[in-house]
C-alpha cells in the first residue's frame, strides 16, 4: 500500500544506550514521472529515560534536498531509540535510499 500525504515515521532501537548528535538522509525523488518526491518536512525525535518520544534539539535546518546529503546536526542525546517523522506531500509518496545516525 502506498501511502500519500500522511505523516509516517520508521525507527532505529539499539541494544544499549548511545549518543547522538546528528543524522543524515538521502531522499529517493523520481518526480517528474514517478510518484515519489521529498517529503514536506522531516524531524528526529530520541526516546528519554522514561520511554517517551522527545523532538531533538537542532542547530542546523532539516534539509530537503533531491539527489544530496541533507545533514541534521543536534544537540547530543544518550537513547536507546531514534526516529524519523516524515511528512509525505499531498499525493506523492516519499522514500529514503540511506538513513545515517552519527
Amino acid at each position: 500500500m502506498v501511502k500519500e500525504g500522511t505523516t509516517e515515521w520508521i525507527s532505529y532501537n539499539f541494544d544499549s544506550e548511545k549518543t547522538v548528535s546528528r543524522s543524515t538522509v538521502y531522499w529517493y525523488d523520481d518526480k517528474p514521472w514517478g510518484g515519489c518526491k521529498v517529503p514536506d518536512y522531516w524531524k528526529i525525535y530520541y526516546k528519554d529515560a522514561n520511554n517517551t518520544w522527545q523532538p531533538v534539539e537542532n542547530t542546523t535546518n532539516y534539509g530537503l534536498e533531491k539527489g544530496l546529503a541533507n545533514e541534521v546536526v543536534f544537540k547530543p542525546v544518550k537513547t536507546k531509540a531514534i526516529k524519523i517523522e516524515v511528512k509525505l506531500a499531498e499525493k506523492t509518496a516519499a522514500g529514503i535510499f540511506e538513513w545515517e545516525l552519527e
